[in-house]
């Protein structure tokens, strides 16, 4: 089990954001699946610039926190 963090575009025209959703679908707990409205194929960091380092920032803070404290157990 670890963490998954999904980004796709809604406007994917390579890779039906359906798949994103069944994906999210199959992963464990301790999953999120970001939609980025208007993105195209890997266009998240283009289209949601500041968006996308915040997720991905807190998305690894939040669980390399929790990683971390688990170690020292």
């Amino acid at each position: 089990p670890r963490p998954v963090l999904l980004i796709h575009g809604t406007r994917d025209r390579i890779v039906p954001l359906s798949d994103a959703y069944l994906l999210y679908e199959a992963a464990g707990d301790e999953k999120e699946l970001w939609a980025v409205a208007g993105a195209d194929h890997v266009e998240a960091r283009i289209t949601a610039f500041d968006s996308y380092l915040d997720k991905i920032d807190g998305f690894f803070k939040q669980h390399l926190a929790v990683a971390g404290e688990a170690a020292q157990l």
